[in-house]
């Protein structure tokens, strides 16, 4: 796992170098129970303001550059293609819990948003998505 601390740049253009020289994909994963859309969505907007090239695949599917692609997983390796080739600045991926538990498989990714874990709500709980976060966190740390 890397921490934090290890970065030390002031742009962005050196988080990607540094991301990408530590062998990580330029990608923010956000998981979680509930609000992984909107924040998705939110992050798109400001880093598209930025200036940066945006890919993000949310439970509406993928769009490269704010532009919605035909299916998901061609679309998503076009998407690594382009983070590889420095054409897409950054991707934003939104994964559920039982997605987040095969991420350990991957690449490591360089940073991670955790919107809801839901612990403290009774249908959150019954429907299991607690355990299913329990089970997730060790394969997106």
């Amino acid at each position: 796992m890397l921490e934090v601390a290890s970065y030390q740049g002031n742009t962005f253009q050196e988080w990607r170098d540094w991301v990408t020289t530590a062998g990580m994909q330029p990608v923010i994963v956000i998981a979680g129970s509930r609000g992984k859309t909107i924040v998705g969505q939110l992050l798109e907007s400001i880093l598209t303001e930025a200036g940066l090239n945006v890919a993000n695949w949310s439970s509406h599917g993928v769009d490269i550059g704010g532009i919605r692609q035909r299916g998901e997983l061609g679309p998503w390796q076009t998407v690594e293609d382009q983070l590889a080739t420095g054409e897409l600045d950054i991707a934003i991926r939104e994964v559920d819990w039982a997605t987040a538990t095969t991420l350990a498989t991957g690449p490591r990714l360089p940073m991670l948003a955790v919107t809801n874990v839901c612990a403290n709500r009774e249908d959150c709980i019954a429907a299991g998505d607690a355990m299913l976060a329990d089970v997730a966190m060790p394969a997106l740390m």
